[in-house]
């Protein structure tokens, strides 16, 4: 709504204007600025501010001999009520003798430029400053280079910050993995945090509209943030924030726009998302008990079935940078409760050598074995961490954790001679639990090798849909995606599921023999 605005005077430095017509909206106010008495050249001061402290201001010089047009920007909220003009002579007195006319508010409409993209390899500063951050292609979990940065304590953010207008009121996933190196307890902590107004970001200011996933161990860990951003936030702040003394190395860091975000529930309101009540300990213990049930008889409530899977390998070797390795397709058989893995190609060529013989990182276990040993009863310790959206469904996140006394999950590496290590490996990670249905929908693990074993760290994510077999749904994987590492290897396996069909009495899987590998994680 552009225009001549009625300025309503308060004193002479100081007028309100109604705020009702450009909520959630950025505008420029223009007004035109004369000095009536003092100085033939003066510095005048002039504010636009709204109630939640949120001001922006502009040193005009003024004549007493003419008029001086001078512009200010501002995003409004949108539950504002006034916006107040001040006037202010530079060193801080009150200027009773500034003159104001034409005052003008137009909404800022912005090109579509889309997203403003961060820039994860130069774009980086800290607080507080200082010579802490550099780029290294040493000890990177995939990429060529990585960020490592080094804090002297008690507390170092290293972040970027980027314009939200082109995020407000869309649900975006900041998603990196972590390393640290410390010596006690400190924390690393991966943040994204909303602001408004114009002001620069202080340390102080950091704990305000902000969200954060933490790592505490010095294997690599995968976390992720997913947030609405409001209608009313001017910026965007991403990084890390690390407690105490240590080193911290960041890889793979993203930032996207959720493309299949669908409404929450009803009884949601989309204003708080995703600001919900944390769940009490009993509804947390209820949501446990739940899930655990469903998980337990997941493998007994499948049906048999085949399904085609397409697993594309990258190798970095002696830390000489990442490279494809191959593209797997095979053939898996769920019958009797139990997987059969059928390799049938090789980047695109026919083979009949086996699964298991095919040489570098491969992965079993995806339809339950893991889903068991997490919810074994007295198997991990569960703690509620935040709430989600996956797929657009609203999930509960927990963080579970499993001591190697009461893990299951095996870890098997093989050597030229062809003899196999075998070892039992603790773990850790996060798990997706669907609010209504309380069925798992996502699922990250971190393993923790003991020291010694000749991998060093793996982590798995994999993801679940529902999936039409013989004409019912069940809940079934839909992508996975694995790391791991020795001391001279590192590999990433990316393992797509597709065409889940039932077969009939005359389809026969055979279960191949489990011979030597080279490296295979296995649930």
């Amino acid at each position: 709504m552009p225009g001549v605005i009625a300025c309503s005077l308060l004193a002479a430095w100081l007028c309100t204007i109604p705020a009702a017509p450009w909520r959630s909206q950025t505008i420029r106010l223009s007004a035109s600025l004369r000095a009536e008495s003092g100085s033939p050249n003066s510095s005048i001061r002039l504010s636009i501010a709204v109630a939640d402290g949120q001001s922006v201001s502009r040193d005009v010089p003024v004549k007493t001999t003419e008029w001086t047009r001078a512009e200010l920007t501002l995003p409004i909220g949108r539950f504002e009520e006034n916006l107040t003009l001040t006037t202010q002579e530079v060193d801080g007195r009150k200027a009773a003798n500034v003159l104001l006319k034409d005052i003008t508010i137009t909404p800022v409409t912005a090109p579509d430029k889309g997203p403003s993209e961060p820039d994860f390899i130069e774009g980086w500063s800290e607080l507080p400053s200082g010579q802490h951050t550099k780029s290294t292609q040493k000890d990177c979990l995939r990429s060529s280079a990585c960020i490592q940065f080094t804090s002297r304590g008690p507390e170092l953010a290293l972040l970027q910050t980027l314009s939200a207008a082109a995020y407000r009121g869309r649900t975006v996933r900041f998603r990196a993995a972590l390393r640290t190196q410390t010596s006690g307890q400190e924390t690393a902590r991966l943040f994204l945090r909303t602001g408004r107004g114009v002001q620069p970001l202080a340390a102080e200011d950091l704990p305000d509209h902000l969200d954060y996933r933490g790592a505490r161990n010095s294997d690599w860990s995968t976390l992720e943030i997913v947030r609405k951003i409001e209608d009313d936030a001017t910026s965007l702040s991403l990084g890390i924030i690390l407690t105490g003394k240590g080193r911290v190395w960041l890889d793979q860091p993203s930032l996207t726009i959720d493309p299949d975000t669908a409404p929450p529930p009803p009884d949601i309101n989309l204003n708080e998302w995703p600001i919900l009540p944390r769940p009490t300990v009993d509804d947390q213990r209820r949501v446990i008990n739940l899930t655990s049930r469903h998980a337990l008889s997941y493998i007994r409530d499948l049906p048999n079935f085949l399904c085609t899977l397409r697993i594309q390998r990258e190798e970095n070797i002696r830390n000489n940078g990442w490279k494809p390795r191959d593209t797997l397709s095979v053939q898996l058989g769920f019958a009797d409760r139990r997987e059969s893995y059928k390799l049938f190609e090789i980047n695109s060529k026919t083979t009949t050598l086996p699964y298991r013989s095919a040489g570098g990182a491969l992965s079993e276990g995806d339809f339950g074995s893991l889903l068991a040993d997490i919810f074994r009863p007295g198997s991990a310790q569960f703690s509620w961490d935040h709430w989600g959206l996956v797929r657009g469904r609203v999930v509960h996140v927990y963080r579970y954790s499993i001591s190697v006394a009461k893990s299951e999950y095996q870890l098997h590496v093989g050597n030229a001679r062809g003899r196999e290590n075998n070892v039992v490996s603790a773990h850790h990670g996060y798990v997706a639990i669907d609010r209504e249905s309380n069925r798992i929908l996502h699922l990250e693990q971190v393993g923790d090798p003991p020291k010694g074993f000749p991998i060093l760290f793996t982590s798995s994510t994999i993801d679940y849909d529902w999936n039409d077999v013989g004409g019912r749904k069940y809940l079934l994987p839909l992508h996975a995606e694995v790391t791991m590492g020795t001391a001279n290897m590192s590999s990433f396996n990316v393992t797509e599921f597709r065409d889940y069909r039932r077969f009939g009495a005359e389809t026969q899987i055979t279960f191949e023999p489990d011979p030597p590998t080279e490296s295979k994680p296995s649930p």
